[in-house]
């Protein structure tokens, strides 16, 4: 019986003795993003991986982009919103203008 609790208990630790704490946004000071931790996305397990487009856009992107329909959609710092194909394809760009009223 002891030995079943403690395996029990053995499992239930685990994942969390894995689990790397974040202390900042994107792991570090410097948001890169980076999980100089990871050990189960490498190279090795994702064969294959390549960049498929690189899209230059007007400024920074911070949120995470939108896909629907096969079109992914992008909002800048500056504002402006960007509709992209797969490809890499600028569907359409529109900046958008607002203003805060007082």
């Amino acid at each position: 019986m002891r030995s079943i609790l403690f395996l029990i208990f053995f499992i239930a630790v685990r994942p969390a003795l894995a689990q790397q704490q974040v202390l900042t946004y994107h792991y570090d000071n410097q948001r890169t993003g980076w999980n100089q931790n990871e050990t189960i996305l490498t190279p090795a397990t994702v064969p294959g991986l390549q960049l498929l487009a690189s899209v230059p856009l007007d400024e920074e992107v911070d949120a995470q982009p939108l896909i629907y329909n096969g079109v992914i959609y992008i909002v800048t710092e500056n504002n402006s919103v960007y509709a992209i194909d797969t490809s890499g394809n600028i569907l359409t760009q529109k900046a958008l203008d607002y203003r805060l009223s007082t």
